[in-house]
């Protein structure tokens, strides 16, 4: 199980292919740091081990998740390329989608790339957005937008981006922020330093560029005021964008 029912505060945290139920009291917090075995972790769910010995496939990466209608949870598996729901009531795991495969330009190696899911948002109603970062050789317009909904229909919103990493939909709702973690370079072997971008689509499917020229950025999230904040995996660092 994942969520307690009733008792103290508590929060789900995907690590190592599980997720773990931490107790977030006020008196556990005052007490850090905590070891493994001593009352923190509350529940834990195997989900590498549902996705490889239970439904075969071959790579599982847990990367993100969401609260759905009812409590429910939805998991991105970034290496099963799949979005998995957890049912709090029956305590059921099953896999609600898996992403189809993407088709790349005639002559490219290889000719299709794994399509990796990497950002699940609740989007209300019955309906999430999802993320799509592709596999190698990460070819430029080849990342799309889905729409997924809680009985595993996937649709595909809008596409021409390029890797994908995160979403997060703006406070006021006037739309969905995306990153992407840069562009893809085999002679350098990595993604290239300074092509990271986040760009805002606009309910009338617009795309409007919020910021250019960022060194792998990788994660964002927004404060109660509005204000931007974004990661990145290169430099260790946390930027904020402030909401004027």
């Amino acid at each position: 199980m994942i969520l307690a029912v009733g008792g103290p505060p508590s929060v789900a945290v995907p690590t190592m292919g599980s997720l773990h139920l931490l107790d977030v009291s006020e008196e556990n917090l005052a007490s850090i740091p905590h070891s493994p075995d001593d009352g923190t972790v509350l529940r834990s769910l195997d989900i590498a081990g549902f996705a490889l010995f239970e439904q075969g496939f071959e790579v599982s990466n847990l990367y993100s998740l969401a609260n759905g209608p009812n409590g429910d949870l939805y998991i991105v598996d970034s290496g099963a390329n799949s979005v998995f729901h957890y049912d709090i009531s029956t305590r059921a795991l099953t896999v609600l989608a898996t992403f189809p495969e993407v088709e790349n330009a005639p002559g490219v190696d290889p000719p299709v790339s794994d399509s990796v899911p990497t950002k699940i948002v609740y989007a209300g109603g019955n309906k999430f957005y999802v993320a799509e970062l592709t596999g190698y050789p990460f070819t430029p317009g080849k990342s799309r937008l889905w729409q997924l909904d809680t009985f595993g229909n996937l649709t595909e919103l809008l596409d021409g981006f390029s890797t994908v990493v995160d979403i997060a939909i703006a406070p006021d709702r006037s739309g969905l922020v995306v990153v992407s973690i840069g562009e893809w370079s085999d002679d350098f072997g990595n993604f290239l330093p300074e092509t990271g971008t986040i760009q805002k689509v606009l309910p009338n499917g617009k795309v409007e560029p919020i910021l250019e020229g960022l060194v792998l950025p990788t994660s964002i999230a927004f404060a109660k005021g509005g204000d931007l904040y974004i990661s990145s995996v290169a430099t260790g660092q946390i930027l904020m964008l402030e909401n004027r």
